[in-house]
């Protein structure tokens, strides 16, 4: 008697997940897209600190006698 319960159980949950859903589109908001600049400007005060530092080495030692460098 409980299997037979627990087949009808079984088979009524079948029919109920195999029933054919109507899938009702929503329309969604659209816009045209358009090109154009983004200015931001950031103001702060303070100190900037790496989170982890690191010592940069040369393997080879010696002494810089020219760097021709433009700051």
């Amino acid at each position: 008697m409980h299997r037979r319960g627990l087949s009808i159980v079984v088979v009524a949950i079948a029919l109920v997940a195999c029933q054919e859903k109507s899938a009702v589109s929503v329309p969604l908001p659209t816009t045209d897209v358009t090109r154009g600049d983004i200015a931001v400007r950031v103001q702060a005060t303070g100190v900037v600190e790496p989170i982890n530092p690191v010592e940069i080495k040369s393997k080879a030692s010696g002494q810089i006698i020219d760097m021709p460098v433009e700051v």
